[in-house]
């Protein structure tokens, strides 16, 4: 049941995030998406998997960012683009109270 709670918020997420034609519209073969990505100055921050997808945050030096979910297929869809990212400090025993 734990591992299958993070697919779920992953796929809530996704949905949530994009209308279906939009994400079909945005996908392509990973190393054409991590080219154009670059292309940008984003690169990867964060990688991890969700069930058999691998997710990765880019990000730019002036804060853009984009979010990419790639399948097992090794086509990625960008799920997800902003602005204004920046680091958040662990948290502390203090925070947690």
């Amino acid at each position: 049941m734990t591992r299958t709670l993070p697919a779920l918020a992953a796929s809530a997420t996704l949905a949530f995030l994009m209308p279906a034609q939009a994400q079909q519209q945005q996908c392509a073969p990973r190393q054409v998406v991590a080219d154009a990505l670059g292309k940008h100055g984003e690169r990867v921050i964060q990688r991890g998997l969700v069930n058999d997808h691998m997710l990765e945050v880019w990000r730019a030096d002036d804060g853009g960012f984009t979010i990419v979910v790639t399948r097992p297929d090794k086509i990625a869809c960008a799920i997800a683009s902003g602005r204004s990212m920046h680091p958040v400090p662990p948290a502390t025993s203090e925070d947690k109270s």
